[in-house]
Parts: structure tokens; sequence; C-alpha cells
């Protein structure tokens, strides 16, 4: 289905009416058409399909492309893009060993090369991520860990396939009922969003792999908290996630979540700047925001420490790092 920019919705048309079941779906836009990949039960075994879709909704590949089949079967796939070439990763359906792979594509949906390993460990995984820095991929997943506790990993993938290090876990010990995320670039640094049943928590992750400061918290549900969906655009995050409100679950957003830990790392040209005592000029100046230091706005600080305020000069928005005195 086509969507205005305004939010209004145009009429669904059919990429896949194969036989069978299609499912897990993600798409991304490649500068010229949308790309989908899908899992297509229509074959032997389940197989990863991929279709081209004009912006005009012309689909180009009707009931898709067999992209990736074998006696295994495979589920999940996820899509990234390079800006030339795109990037595949999908999973097995073999519960003995839990392998997840990659596959170089060309826009046209093309095989490039061959497919490579990504993670080979045995436990069973239940969903990934894969997303683009500029230099390199991070393919995430979800893993499990215990029979009752799953664990998040992430591992850099080149856009050549290549795999320069090892896995690297960014959260252990969630319950795998509940364990669910998503991942972005911010321009910096990844962002991971992970749900751990009754709080969504915050990860940032270097380009190398590696995580960045410790998890914060930025929202929570004691009947329970899941499905975050995350993007971010010019700065700026939206977050979406579903919860647990007792009689029923709604749908939630938050907007309010600066990358603080990242001007922390790799402060700006404005960095020379002195800390300011805040308490000196309360309220806040006309357009300035307060956030507490796990990127979390705020009204007034609740007690002494360090706290962020984002403002706006000329055609800029600056954040500024300030010390709180009670």
């Amino acid at each position: 289905m086509r969507v205005t920019p305004s939010g209004n919705p145009g009429a669904p048309f059919v990429i896949s009416n194969n036989t069978d079941r299609q499912a897990h779906p993600d798409v991304l836009f490649d500068g010229t058409n949308f790309i989908i990949v899908y899992a297509d039960e229509g074959y032997t075994n389940q197989a990863i399909c991929g279709a081209r879709v004009t912006p005009a909704g012309n689909v180009l590949d009707p009931n898709g492309k067999l992209l990736i089949s074998g006696s295994e079967g495979y589920s999940l796939p996820k899509i990234s893009s390079d800006g030339t070439n795109l990037m595949l990763v999908y999973k097995n359906n073999v519960l003995t060993t839990g392998y997840i792979y990659g596959q170089r594509l060309s826009t046209s949906l093309e095989k490039i090369g061959s497919s490579f390993t990504v993670s080979s460990s045995t436990n069973r995984k239940d969903d990934l991520r894969i997303s683009f820095d500029g230099n390199n991929y991070l393919v995430a997943w979800i893993e499990r860990e215990t029979y009752f506790t799953s664990r998040i990993l992430c591992r850099i993938v080149t856009p050549q396939g290549n795999i320069p290090g090892g896995e690297i876990t960014i959260v252990s010990g969630i319950s795998y009922q509940s364990a669910s995320f998503d991942l972005c670039f911010t321009g910096t640094n990844y962002f991971l969003v992970y749900s751990n049943g009754t709080s969504l928590k915050g990860q940032y992750i270097s380009p190398s792999g590696q995580l960045v400061g410790s998890s914060f918290t930025i929202a929570s549900s004691t009947n329970g908290i899941s499905t975050p969906a995350l993007c971010w655009v010019n700065g700026n995050f939206l977050l979406t996630y579903s919860k647990n409100n007792s009689t029923d679950y709604d749908i939630y957003g938050n907007t309010e979540i600066i990358n603080v830990n990242e001007n922390i790392l790799s402060p700006p040209a404005f960095k020379k700047e002195k800390a300011t005592f805040i308490s000196e000029w309360f309220p806040l100046k006309k357009g300035e925001q307060l956030y507490d230091k796990s990127g979390r706005r705020i009204t007034n600080p609740g007690s002494s420490g360090i706290y962020f305020i984002r403002y706006k000069e000329g055609t800029q928005i600056k954040i500024r790092k300030v010390i709180y005195l009670k």
C-alpha cells in the first residue's frame, strides 16, 4: 500500500499471492525502487524471495524472485543497502543449528557471489536486524541463552561479505518470552532498543561493534512492554512500542530521546563552551529543552548531577552539557 507524506493511504495492491503462506516482510528504498524481501512457504522448503516495487506502486517482480532456497528452509529475512548493492541476512529453520547467513544482492535482486555464515552458534535464533553505518553493516540478533532466557548479540559485516571480528554480546539474561528489539544508525553510533519484559532499554554501539556507555531505561510498564520499532532522522528518534494496560494493548510513541552519550564521547565544535550552573537561570529560555543523562526529556532536575540542554543557534541544533547543584 502506498501512503502519502500527509498520511493518506492508497489502495492496497498484491506483491505476492503465491500458493501457501508468505510472511515476515522487510522493505527498503534503494533510491529508485522499493525492495521487499519475505519468507515464502510456496516451495518444498520455506524459501526467501524478493520483489521490486516502483514509487508509483508497480510491482516489477510479481510473486517475487526466488533468492534463497534449500533443504533446511529459511526465514526472517532483513535487508539493508550500502548505497550501491544490497545485503540480505536471514536464518535457517533448523532448531539444532540456528545459523544466520548473509547474501549480497544487486538492486535488480541478482546474487553477488555466494552466501556466507554470520553466526554458526547452535542456539536458536528468534529475530534479527541489520543496519549500515556508511562503511560496514551491523547485524544483530536474539538467540536463546538458556531454557528461560535470551541474549542479544551483534557482529560487523563488510559490504563485501567479510566478517572482520567475532560476535559481541549486547545484553544477556532477558526473558525469551518477551525479548524483542530494533536497531538503527544515528550518524555516529548505532542505537539499539530492546525489551526485557517490563521495560524498554536503549544501548549505543560504536561502528566497531563495541558498547558505548551503559544501557538506560526509556519506558516501563509492570504489565509488560514489547516490540519496539525505531527510526532516526535529522538528529531525532521516533520510537514506538506496544504496552500492556491490563485490559488491552496500546501503541505508544516516544520522540524525546537525544543521543547524549554520543555527545559525551564525540564532542561537537562547541565543546569548548564552559559548563554552567543551570540553577542560576531557571526557568529555561524559550526554545530550550532539558534532558537527563539517559536522554529523556524532563521539566526540572530532581537532584544534583549532570544534565543536557538542547537549543537552536541559527540553523544548528546544539546540546550543552551542564551541572546542577541543588
